[in-house]
């Protein structure tokens, strides 16, 4: 969920990007379907356009994964033109002065309509909302541990200001979209408005908002359905209703009525729909909780000793060997005491993760306990299959993991037992295997070692 977060967020940014882009080209060559996008509407201004440019890529180099220092900086530089065109415009507005910063692109004898508008000059929301967004941008690119929840809450009104404009849209509610009667808010720009503050709410992973969003939670999974579907649902009762009785269809009482109905009816419906799914999800973690480790997904020691049982049966019939690796993770206990629990219970989830990319698909890796993990090797021919594998545990184990903008460290104690060179049973196996283990714990950590080899 987290990275399809990112994409959506990445997806925003280039959408804002393109549409600017677009606009200006329509600017430059004077193409009115361009720069209008829809016709009969208004069109965007040479300064939004730039703006809407510069947001973009500003929010695509801020991105969690991509904050190289020249992409990061250059993604800084971007937020703080959208700022300064943004805070230009509003103090024109507001001390009726021209700093001619509406004549960038803008070129005819008349700058001025009839009715005071300037051409080139975005209404007053517009550019408010370009100045949150420059400096929620900003906040986003900062390294102040608060800097997440001050992009939030800057991006926050930006969403509200931009659902209030298109509602005025859906609903022909002209007072929604202008601004002292004449100022309109074009419509493709509150879309791109819409859309680039949802980006910016999905940016950064450690918004509480965000968090709650992607999680796995019952909570998580039932605001994912619900909130997109609810508001959808509202808005698409209320223009039916409109639309009805300004086709005569049926008063304003029968309306009020049809809508209450409708939104009645799709309340109850969604409601429905989770509490099912959400049944449904509950029976199969229960289910799962019985067998699998609630924090990395990994078997339980119980299923993996019967596996083992399963394993070492049929090898007995066979020629090939079987190895049970017991793993102790090194440093874990100092990032616990560090970093906190959060941060531990992260990197188990990292470790685990890597675990099972290490191994083969049909080896069965479990989480013991703490800092403990089994891994079942079947069908091998020879030990240095399991040495292999045990050293790209190792590796892959000992990899830097990212945690909050700090670079989080642990390596893999691992000590092999081999049927039926070292044992010949799943509980011999397992002892030999942990003996082997704390000798590793003696002699260096870090590294793997053969039961019955120092």
């Amino acid at each position: 969920m987290q990275i399809s977060f990112a994409t959506f967020s990445r997806g925003g940014a280039v959408f804002a990007a393109l549409m600017g882009c677009a606009v200006l080209v329509g600017w430059l060559f004077d193409i009115s379907v361009i720069k209008a996008m829809i016709p009969n509407l208004k069109g965007m201004k040479v300064n939004a356009a730039i703006s809407f440019v510069a947001a973009g890529g500003s929010l695509w180099m801020l991105q969690d994964s991509a904050r190289s220092r020249p992409g990061k900086w250059m993604g800084m530089l971007l937020a703080l033109v959208v700022v300064a065109i943004s805070a230009a415009t509003l103090a024109e507005q507001i001390s009726g002065m021209d700093f001619g910063i509406d004549e960038i692109l803008i070129h005819g004898d008349s700058l001025v309509s009839s009715k005071g508008e300037q051409p080139g000059r975005m209404s007053p929301v517009t550019a408010l909302c370009f100045f949150l967004t420059g400096f929620s941008l900003l906040t986003l690119g900062a390294l102040c541990p608060k800097s997440p929840a001050w992009a939030w809450w800057l991006a926050l009104p930006i969403l509200l200001l931009s659902l209030v404009v298109l509602a005025g849209y859906a609903y022909g509610t002209k007072s929604l979209y202008t601004v002292a009667g004449f100022t309109t808010i074009p419509l493709h720009a509150a879309i791109t408005f819409f859309l680039l503050s949802l980006s910016l709410l999905a940016a950064n992973s450690s918004y509480k908002f965000t968090k709650l969003m992607t999680s796995d939670t019952a909570g998580g999974y039932a605001l994912r359905r619900m909130l997109p579907s609810l508001i959808l649902g509202i808005f698409i009762a209320g223009w039916l209703r409109l639309k009805g009785e300004e086709a005569g269809w049926y008063d304003v009482h029968f309306g009020v009525a049809l809508m209450v109905l409708l939104t009645t009816l799709i309340g109850s419906t969604l409601i429905t729909w989770i509490a099912k799914n959400l049944h449904d999800l509950d029976i199969d973690q229960r289910q799962k909780l019985a067998t699998h480790d609630y924090l990395t997904g990994l078997v339980l020691p119980g299923l993996a000793m019967d596996k083992l049982e399963i394993v070492l049966h049929a090898a007995r019939n066979s020629s090939k060997k079987v190895a049970l690796l017991f793993i102790d993770l090194d440093g874990f206990k100092s990032i616990n005491d560090t970093f906190g629990h959060e941060a531990g219970d992260y990197v188990l989830k990292v470790v685990a993760d890597r675990l099972q990319k290490a191994i083969r698909h049909f080896d069965t890796p479990a989480r013991v306990g703490g800092d403990e993990f089994l891994v079942i090797l079947d069908n091998l021919s020879d030990e240095q299959m399991a040495a292999e594998i045990a050293g790209r545990i190792i590796s892959a184990i000992s990899q830097p993991i990212e945690y909050s903008g700090d670079s989080l460290s642990v390596g893999a104690s691992i000590g092999i037992g081999l049927f039926p060179d070292n044992a010949t049973d799943a509980r011999s196996l397992r002892r030999v295997a942990d003996q082997a283990m704390y000798a590793v714990k003696r002699s260096g950590k870090n590294r793997f070692a053969f039961a019955g080899i120092e």
